[in-house]
């Protein structure tokens, strides 16, 4: 086949505060980077052998860049800041000579921006996702948005001397996007650049893996053929948190208390499943959980008690993956697995077949294993395709849409 996934085409280069220099892969021994939906930036770590003396020539100072070009086909230049040193010790030693072993943490450049600089500002009625992107592209200093999905919401915003990305957390979790009309923002780096987009958009209209991964696949350069699998998830905080409660705030006009209820068979209903059921049974009860942010606008309210239900439930069924490496591959992306079934061999399984979305990716490379890049993934399945257990509760199904994958992102 053309794609030989998996082989490692990879360069690495570090650009010290004397000039750049690459690190050549034979001494590289473990250089990984991982993008992830919940993350605004990608971050990694590189391990390596020293042997050109770094520490003789120049000092580190902070403000040191790495990059890395990588891929199969289309070949990606990510380049990163370094983020600390994690350790530098003896590698090796002969007669003559010795050199050291490197450890670096880095991220994207806009990290140190979002993370670590405060600000002042203010706004006056304006959308949510407006003030985001001036935040994010201002302040933080980021790329335009591959993605991006306008909020509904207005609001008069004062940023108290925090951080971007401390802000932008904050207006998020009050915004619902303008094509779903449903919360649950996400802001988020992959190989094609930032994104902030709303969940429900990305289960509508993510852009679809046109190949299924496979666990039985024959051939095995087949590029998504599962080496490794495990799967995680239902932990009894978060199924709790998932019951529903009572969201509550003040109204300073009316000087009453404001109270927006919500549960989880109500809830579930707002957001589109990849599957006819949920992955419980209808498991509602208000009385559980209560929240005070105290903010004044019941809409708000709704908003900040179903993003957080939504980021719950979407991590309750996680398949975690390895694969061959490809450039292809990005978080957000929609993708579909053939799960055969336990006791039937000639059917597929009921309730696991069929689509997952991508949440995380940890790009690994390393030049003694095979193959010598991997990628680590999370894929997260919203909803069972089919099951025998009939207690569980009905989900919205995915509609299909031919071109759905343009709908209500600006680029």
């Amino acid at each position: 086949m053309d794609k030989k996934p998996g082989t490692g085409n990879i360069s690495v280069k570090l650009r010290t505060i004397v000039g750049e220099v690459t690190i050549a892969m034979a001494d590289v021994i473990e250089i990984y980077f991982m993008e992830d939906i919940t993350s605004a930036c990608i971050s990694g770590k590189i391990t390596f052998n020293d042997r050109i003396g770094l520490l003789e020539q120049c000092s580190f100072t902070g403000h040191e860049n790495i990059t890395v070009q990588y891929g199969e086909v289309d070949f990606i230049e990510k380049l990163f800041t370094l983020h600390s040193v994690a350790k530098i010790s003896e590698s090796l030693q002969t007669e003559g000579s010795s050199f050291s072993q490197v450890e670096l943490f880095f991220s994207e450049p806009q990290y140190q921006n979002l993370a670590m600089n405060t600000y002042s500002k203010s706004w006056n009625n304006e959308t949510i996702s407006t003030i985001v992107q001036d935040i994010y592209l201002n302040m933080g200093l980021g790329q335009p948005f591959i993605k991006f999905e306008k909020s509904n919401e207005k609001i008069s915003f004062c940023m108290p001397y925090w951080t971007p990305i401390e802000s932008i957390n904050w207006l998020m979790k009050r915004a619902s996007g303008s094509v779903t009309n449903t919360a649950g923002y996400l802001l988020y780096s992959n190989n094609k650049g930032p994104n902030f987009i709303t969940l429900e958009n990305l289960l509508r209209n993510g852009t679809e893996d046109i190949d299924p991964y496979s666990f039985d696949a024959q051939d095995i350069t087949y590029l998504n053929k599962i080496i490794d699998w495990s799967i995680t998830g239902i932990d009894g905080i978060a199924l709790s948190k998932l019951q529903g409660g009572t969201m509550l705030g003040y109204d300073f006009n009316t000087k009453s208390l404001i109270r927006q209820l919500y549960d989880y068979k109500n809830t579930i209903k707002k957001y589109t499943m990849a599957g006819h059921n949920t992955l419980f049974p209808d498991i509602s009860n208000t009385g559980v959980n209560i929240g005070m942010p105290g903010d004044s606008d019941p809409v708000l309210l709704r908003n900040m008690a179903h993003s957080e239900f939504i980021k719950r439930y979407m991590y309750q069924l996680q398949l975690n993956v390895t694969v061959r490496g490809h450039e292809n591959r990005h978080v957000g992306q929609i993708t579909n697995v053939q799960w055969p079934s336990v006791n039937k061999p000639e059917y597929i399984h009921k309730a696991m077949d069929g689509k997952y979305m991508i949440t995380t990716i940890v790009n690994q490379f390393n030049s003694r294993m095979s193959p010598m890049w991997k990628q680590n993934m999370v894929m997260i399945k919203t909803a069972y395709t089919n099951s025998d257990f009939k207690l569980l509760h009905k989900s919205t199904i995915v509609a299909e849409k031919p071109n759905a994958a343009k709908v209500g992102i600006t680029k």
